[in-house]
């Protein structure tokens, strides 16, 4: 399987984010086929206007050679761009009535198909929608070509500038997440007389007061420097390892201070909570990488076999601390731990009780399906690409 590290959309050049938000429909639809479909794109920047045959633009996707008299067009369609024009989704289009249903239910969903309509002039709600259905219908699966083609009219218009602030402000994954979330509310609810009471406030801090002390842990063997910060309720007495014992991983690029407010919040309920701090991920990590804006050697491959070394040899110093004389004897539970991880923290929570990475499969998609229309997260896990 492949793990998300965490997806969210990232800048991209002026050209890129021109068509960009022809792509950012990808999964979307509702309505009915026009007899008469877009035969060409108008891309107006401020006073400049460019018409393009959507048929130029699938033979550039096909070939990658600019059609004669579109070279003024260069730097807009680029390799990047064709990437993106070629990029399909395969919906089973059984869902897509419902899926638009709660797309346009959603604050996001609405959002953007009314961010959609300025990048469009002219168009209406129902255009949208209709167009993103129908396209989202297509035998060979979805794209920005299937939507551009799908358009009613001879032709569609392009607001390059509106283009571009839907493409840098736009989080496609949480509009689908958001469209999907009530859609499974919708089809997984149970209808129940008895009223749900919970016994207490989960998002109420405890009634416990909380003590955090930071401990430095030095693994020689690995040749790694391990800060840890501990978090535990300050009546708890000494020899309370029956006392729930959970360890949190934090994200790549963040430290072990990320998740506090969630260790301080558990440990004033009595948990005794373990912060561990990973060196090769960490924010420090990143500051001291060569080359930042390549997403892909950002982050060093073997962080993947690291990270979860890095909570076994915590959770087995912690077991010699609870022999030790001191302030943090007899404090951790190790033989039961919950872990934590919060994005690539996910992932050292996963690969702890087994969760393998499928090489092969990474490798194929890293070489066939990234793009730059890919959040960071799939650039950052194809790191894991180069291990054997």
């Amino acid at each position: 399987m492949q793990f998300e590290l965490g997806k969210y959309w990232h800048k991209a050049s002026w050209a890129q984010k021109l068509l960009c938000p022809l792509m950012l429909v990808l999964g979307w639809g509702v309505g009915m086929p026009s007899t008469i479909a877009a035969q060409t794109v108008t891309i107006r920047l401020g006073p400049f206007q460019q018409s393009v045959a959507i048929r130029d633009l699938e033979k550039f996707a096909k070939t990658g050679k600019l059609p004669e008299g579109l070279e003024l067009l260069s730097p807009v369609l680029n390799s990047q761009v064709r990437e993106l024009l070629t990029k399909r989704l395969e919906v089973n289009p059984a869902v897509a009535d419902r899926f638009i249903d709660n797309l346009v239910r959603s604050p996001g969903g609405r959002q953007f198909i009314s961010s959609l309509g300025g990048v469009i002039p002219g168009s209406t709600t129902e255009s949208i929608k209709a167009t993103l259905n129908f396209a989202l219908r297509q035998a060979n699966g979805f794209s920005a070509l299937s939507f551009l083609r799908a358009y009613p009219g001879e032709n569609i218009t392009v607001d390059a500038t509106k283009a571009v602030g839907l493409a840098v402000d736009f989080n496609p994954n949480n509009l689908q997440s958001q469209a999907f979330g009530l859609l499974l509310e919708r089809e997984l609810s149970v209808e129940s007389s008895i009223p749900f009471k919970a016994a207490f406030d989960p998002a109420a801090l405890g009634n416990q007061v909380v003590q955090q002390q930071t401990i430095v842990l030095n693994d020689q063997q690995r040749n790694r420097i391990i800060p840890v910060d501990i978090y535990w309720s300050q009546n708890s007495s000494q020899g309370n390892t029956e006392n729930p014992l959970v360890v949190l991983s934090h994200g790549f690029g963040a430290n072990r201070r990320f998740l506090s407010y969630l260790a301080r919040h558990l440990a004033s309920y009595g948990i005794t909570v373990v912060a561990v701090e990973h060196p090769g991920s960490n924010v420090d990590a990143v500051g001291r990488a060569s080359d930042k804006q390549n997403l892909a050697q950002l982050l060093a491959g073997t962080e993947f076999i690291e990270r979860p070394k890095d909570i076994t040899f915590v959770l087995d110093e912690l077991t010699k601390l609870n022999t030790q004389i001191g302030q943090l004897q007899g404090k951790f539970n190790t033989e039961k731990v919950t872990v934590i991880g919060h994005s690539l923290g996910g992932y050292t929570a996963l690969a702890l009780v087994g969760g393998e990475v499928n090489l092969e499969e990474l490798r194929q998609f890293c070489k066939d399906s990234l793009n730059i229309g890919e959040a960071p997260g799939d650039w950052l896990q194809c790191s894991a690409a180069s291990l054997r």
